[in-house]
């Protein structure tokens, strides 16, 4: 017998859930203990947080003013997303561990915006995220364009993407803590912009600022006092990356150690030094393997005897099949919230620069590389969010089967960015933390 069951809409018993009284939140604004100015290659930005509260990891973000000189010989461009493009690693420190480290985290960032937001995202934010394009042009939103004979300077602010502290499903209790520091490592701009570093004079980095929102109740503060552990799941990102020798042919396999519980997803891309074809450098990801664009190439994963995917390697025989597999991948195929900015000439650059529209392209900082193939390592990948829910590498390598339809004629670095999931174990008595990854 069928039990009747009052709809939502005209159920008036339910219980509404109701805050404590005694709940408060106040936006705190963080500055680096280390100075307010920053302008030479590797320093670094130290930010700590307060313990007290509760971090609400949804409300982080960061601002700054950014200064570049250029001289008038040149008309540079910053590449790909200019908010993240001058940090190279982003280090978390809790309770004075070394938790994460993201290497070439503006290249990480650059790829986590490609993958999760559409053009039409990227112009909402196009002051915020620092892009120049001004005529409306969808396609231009991946570079600042810096003016010659002058010093720029502009403003941007922008989420902490791709932390663990970020990532975090639940408030983080910072009053259960010792202590939690962010530190951004600057890149030099020869990396990060489409000319030399003799042509970029100078440059500083000055109005450094994290905000955050802090939760404070005794009430609930109490509540966890009496728990014995506080289990937080989170995700992280972590890149790697191997050389890949001019002359390179036929099948090869590249082999990775992150040794991770749960891969949701792994992107392979490329990279290499800037050059007269590749203008923005490490930001630049062409298909290697496929020569001049035109010939095929094939792409898979063997994780502890398993290949990835099942169904035989990702071939170059029909990319559009390699763009889906990445949506996929990034748990998009049927979430139309979440778009990509990849047009069909980024998607199709070769190693030789050739794209579908034209045998000798090159790039621009408005339409670089980025060939990007995506592998599904979740169990089940309508459940992504499940804890522990992807592959684990903790007892085996990472074998990237690549076949190369022709032999490369510069060297590349080919590079494995994962999503993992990861869970913060807090010791309320002690105050110490482990972290599970």
């Amino acid at each position: 017998m069928s039990q009747f069951v009052l709809p939502n809409s005209v159920n008036y018993n339910e219980q509404l859930p109701a805050l404590p009284a005694d709940i408060q939140n106040f936006t705190q604004i963080l500055n680096p203990i280390n100075g307010n100015k920053f302008d030479t290659n590797g320093q670094q930005i130290i930010i700590d947080f307060g313990n007290r509260g509760f971090l609400d990891p949804k409300s982080i973000y960061f601002s700054y003013n950014m200064s570049l000189t250029v001289p008038v010989t040149v008309v540079p461009s910053v590449s790909r997303c200019p908010v993240y493009s001058p940090f190279s690693r982003l280090d978390l420190f809790i309770n004075s561990k070394l938790v994460e480290s993201i290497n070439d985290y503006n290249v990480v960032a650059a790829l986590w915006t490609e993958l999760y937001m559409g053009p039409n995202e990227k112009a909402s934010l196009q002051n915020g995220f620092g892009y120049s394009a001004t005529d409306g042009a969808m396609t231009k939103y991946d570079s600042r364009l810096l003016a010659t004979n002058s010093t720029n300077t502009y403003q941007v602010s922008a989420p902490i993407i791709c932390s663990m502290l970020s990532g975090c499903e639940k408030m983080i209790p910072l009053f259960l803590l010792g202590s939690v520091r962010l530190v951004f490592t600057i890149d030099s701009p020869s990396n990060y912009t489409t000319k030399t570093a003799t042509e970029i004079t100078a440059f500083s980095i000055t109005n450094f600022q994290v905000s955050y929102d802090m939760i404070v109740g005794q009430e609930i503060e109490n509540s966890l006092i009496g728990l014995d552990q506080i289990k937080i799941k989170t995700s992280g990102f972590n890149q790697s990356s191997v050389v890949v020798p001019t002359g390179t042919n036929g099948q090869q396999t590249f082999v990775f150690n992150q040794r991770l519980a749960s891969i949701r997803n792994a992107i392979l891309s490329y990279s290499s030094a800037r050059d007269a074809v590749f203008v923005n450098g490490k930001f630049d990801s062409p298909d290697a393997a496929s020569g001049d664009g035109t010939k095929t190439s094939y792409y898979n994963l063997n994780i502890g005897g398993v290949a990835y995917p099942q169904g035989g390697p990702l071939s170059g025989v029909n990319k559009s099949g390699i763009l889906m597999e990445l949506r996929k991948a990034t748990n998009s195929l049927y979430n139309w919230s979440h778009a990509m900015s990849i047009n069909n000439i980024e998607f199709t650059y070769g190693e030789t620069g050739a794209n579908t529209t034209n045998a000798t392209s090159l790039t621009t900082a408005n339409e670089p590389a980025k060939f990007y193939v995506g592998f599904d390592l979740n169990k089940i990948n309508s459940m992504s969010n499940n804890m522990l829910n992807g592959t684990s590498t903790q007892n085996s390598p990472i074998n990237a089967v690549i076949n190369f339809g022709g032999a490369t004629t510069l060297a590349k670095s080919l590079n494995l960015t994962l999503n993992y999931d990861a869970i913060f174990i807090i010791d309320t008595k002690t105050k110490q933390i482990d972290v599970l990854q």
